[in-house]
């Protein structure tokens, strides 16, 4: 007898407090941009929570697959890009810059009677963002391109797997199950590689994609305790940035700062 399976995978994409550094966070210093309040745990409707303006952009894969007789008889895939445009607040005036999402990139792969769907999907602000690319003199105007590559594989036996396979290495990306709920967090963010990339090579448009760390997230106490230490008093904390090799801590130490 055939049973249907279905199943999605979700990423968000966000930018948390003090996540860019030089001269290229001076907008957000002075109030022209801003920077996002942490994601919750569980999302319902991924469209109202990008056009909220609650995240820069998101990626939702959705599979389906028929099964019969311990073989995968019929699959396909829907899903795609959501960009949220981007808010600069001119003191007196407030505009809303319209974002430039990329086409999807979508693949197919099958192996060992089993189907999985790769989704790449993404894109860039529409507003100026002056940097340096190349590691030269060259400089751009337009913003530098975001993305996530997500996969969902389904098996003869019902069973699935989500995978990450690569995204942008800024800004941060959080991942979210079927049901909504949160369950892995991009371990990393290179705000310098990324604004110093050129999107002609450095993307998954240009043939190359970007692999990253995704860890499993955190309880929801640990979560809770972070959104305190970032904004404890209404204060930012003093944010510090170590050299390879510098000591962070020493082991029997008295502890002083977190």
């Amino acid at each position: 007898m055939a049973s249907r399976v279905e199943r999605s995978f979700t990423s968000i994409s966000w930018i948390p407090s003090e996540a860019m550094t030089g001269l290229m966070r001076l907008p957000m210093d002075v109030g022209l941009g801003h920077y996002d309040e942490p994601p919750p745990d569980h999302i319902d409707d991924i469209e109202a929570f990008v056009s909220d303006g609650r995240c820069r952009f998101a990626n939702r894969l959705e599979v389906w697959a028929v099964l019969d007789d311990g073989l995968v008889v019929d699959a396909g895939s829907s899903g795609g890009g959501l960009v949220a445009a981007t808010e600069v607040d001119l003191r007196a005036l407030s505009i809303r810059v319209a974002a430039i999402p990329y086409p999807e990139i979508r693949v197919t792969e099958h192996e060992a009677g089993a189907v999985r769907f790769v989704q790449t999907a993404g894109g860039r602000t529409g507003a100026p963002f002056p940097r340096r690319v190349g590691g030269g003199n060259r400089f751009r105007m337009t913003s530098p391109t975001a993305w996530t590559t997500l996969a969902v594989t389904v098996r003869p036996d019902g069973s699935t797997e989500a995978e990450v396979r690569g995204a942008s290495p800024f800004p941060r990306h959080w991942f979210y199950d079927h049901d909504g709920n949160l369950v892995r967090k991009s371990a990393t963010i290179e705000f310098d590689r990324w604004t110093s990339g050129e999107h002609e090579v450095d993307t998954p448009w240009g043939d190359a994609d970007n692999a990253i760390v995704a860890t499993e997230a955190e309880s929801a106490l640990e979560r809770t305790l972070s959104r305190i230490v970032m904004a404890e008093q209404g204060r930012r904390p003093s944010i510090r940035t170590f050299q390879p090799g510098e000591v962070l801590m020493t082991q029997g130490e008295p502890a002083r700062s977190m």
